[in-house]
């Protein structure tokens, strides 16, 4: 090992730990990067995703008490000619979005983190309680049913798609 690898080592550490300035915004994380994966860093320049590829309907959010991490749900088509791949989210009003799917194997009710969802074209995938949807981490601010909350869709070579969901009560759906 070289003398000088271990300091930049300790050096590189340090600023990792080094805490954000009050009025920073959170950064933007893949949604698989706190499951031990490779961030996409050196990916392609991104396009806007053309309004008339995708549709993105009853957008809304399980609300839960006490900080607890809440459910995203909506529908998703694919309007387009290519195939979309949903790769991961991100919120201004959460530190953490990502991508889950909840399965029943044997009676035995498991969420998993999945790291895309394709949509073919001219299909559509739903976000729903029981299969996939976003899971939101670590609130901003106090969330309430009836707030807006903006999350921004990751689509695989595409700039981020904004999409405004509305806070519901548990028992609403």
């Amino acid at each position: 090992m070289r003398p000088c690898l271990p300091a930049l080592s300790l050096l590189g550490l340090s600023l990792l730990a080094a805490p954000l300035p009050a009025n920073a915004a959170p950064p933007v994380v893949p949604a698989h990067a706190m499951h031990d994966m490779p961030a996409m860093a050196s990916a392609p320049a991104s396009r806007a995703l053309p309004a008339a590829t995708v549709a993105v309907t009853d957008a809304w959010v399980r609300w839960l008490p006490a900080g607890l991490p809440m459910g995203g749900y909506f529908s998703l088509r694919n309007l387009g000619k290519q195939p979309l791949q949903l790769i991961g989210a991100a919120s201004p009003g959460y530190r953490m979005v990502m991508l889950h799917e909840s399965t029943d194997r044997g009676g035995m009710e498991r969420m998993m983190h999945v790291d895309q969802v394709s949509i073919a074209p001219g299909q559509s995938v739903h976000f729903a309680p029981g299969g996939y949807h976003l899971m939101l981490m670590h609130a901003a601010s106090t969330v309430k049913p009836g707030t807006r909350v903006r999350i921004d869709l990751q689509f695989k070579g595409h700039a981020p798609y904004p999409v405004e969901f509305t806070v519901q009560p548990a028992d609403a759906h």
